[in-house]
């Protein structure tokens, strides 16, 4: 939750100068130490990004660029659809959901059955597969990866408030010694930092 909230206020961000990131997923949310804040998010690879306002006649007759595991529905059907703040926001539902539960929201093999499944099956509630996670955040994921848009938050901001109204209420805590005890049981998720810095 942690990890997902500082996700949304960049793309809240993102979303307040008119730039729609439309292709968020868990390998762009890369998480690093900030002088002494461990845990601390970049959303990266912005290279698809789109200005909210920016017209393109030609948009329906392009490839659809993406990845299909976190793209919204509505994107298949119409590719236009892709200046939307709502796709970033299915998007991050659809991150969100992997995240707590460990598995994807489909689970087809192939592209072009992903693509269906997304257009035409229903997912696997959240609760079913992760119990555990508190119904107040369950019903946020569940909001954002809703097939029609119009059932979705209108904006990041609206996300952002929901999740301040979870963390207030004390559910889910995540605290820097939380985080630093984490990161000690499992070093082997830790990038070299000399091979960052060259790459």
């Amino acid at each position: 939750m942690h990890l997902i909230m500082q996700t949304c206020r960049s793309l809240a961000d993102a979303h307040d100068n008119g730039l729609i990131h439309r292709d968020i997923k868990p390998q762009y949310i890369m998480v690093s130490k900030l002088s002494s804040e461990t845990d601390f998010v970049k959303v990266v690879d912005f290279g698809m990004v789109k200005d909210v306002e920016e017209a393109d006649d030609n948009m329906k007759t392009r490839v659809l660029r993406g990845t299909p595991l976190y793209t919204a529905p509505e994107r298949f059907r119409d590719p236009s659809q892709m200046s939307n703040v709502k796709i970033d926001i299915y998007a991050l539902g659809a991150t969100a959901y992997k995240m707590c539960s460990g598995r994807n929201l489909f689970s087809a093999a192939t592209e072009l059955a992903l693509i269906n499944e997304v257009l035409s099956s229903e997912h696997l509630p959240l609760e079913k597969v992760c119990p555990d996670c508190p119904p107040e955040l369950t019903q946020l994921i569940m909001r954002c990866v809703a097939r029609n848009p119009e059932d979705r938050p209108n904006s990041m901001r609206e996300v952002m408030q929901v999740f301040s109204q979870i963390q207030s209420q004390g559910i889910i805590r995540w605290t820097a010694e939380d985080s630093e005890d984490w990161w000690n049981r499992h070093p082997e998720l830790l990038l070299d930092e000399s091979l960052v810095s060259q790459s």
